[in-house]
């Protein structure tokens, strides 16, 4: 079961260091442009009485990270929580582990210090359980779509 997700979560990694590498070396003899930022690496955490979940990924985007246009985003992430499942007969305790893995294009949108993205695309999950919960249906992997949207407003000093 856990193969699946080390594999999607290596796979994820390797490409983020190919689109870090690739962008490096494009040009080896051009003098890059200082505010010519192309990749953000992101991480974060949620954290709550019953589990947790850690995420991180990478923002890419070939015209710069300042500049609107194409823009892509990957994540993968992972995580535990515990929930009682039961019926009148008696409840279980049970611990329920995910990973998610996600590739989005997007767009960016710029004007002045306002900035809007957007993204859709795969994502990919897997959640196990111990004990096994066959009652659960989120069991088993998963794949779908995943949209999202950021918003940025630069405030004038």
């Amino acid at each position: 079961m856990a193969r699946w997700g080390r594999g999607a979560s290596l796979g994820a990694a390797a490409l983020m260091f190919v689109l870090i590498w690739a962008d490096a070396s494009a040009e080896p003899g051009a003098v890059a442009e200082p505010s010519l930022d192309r990749y953000l690496l992101f991480s974060g955490a949620e954290l709550w009485k019953t589990g947790g979940f850690l995420h991180g990924g990478m923002v890419w985007s070939p015209n710069g990270l300042g500049k609107a246009g194409f823009t892509v985003k990957l994540m993968s992430g992972a995580g535990r929580y515990h929930y009682w499942s039961g019926n009148w007969s008696g409840t279980t305790d049970i611990t329920g582990n995910a990973l998610i893995l996600s590739a989005m294009p997007g767009w960016r949108f710029k004007r002045d210090r306002f900035e809007a993205t957007v993204y859709a695309g795969l994502d990919m999950q897997r959640h196990w359980f111990h004990p096994d919960d066959v009652e659960n249906t989120l069991r088993g992997p998963h794949v779908g779509a995943r949209f999202t949207g950021e918003v940025w407003y630069d405030h004038p000093p």
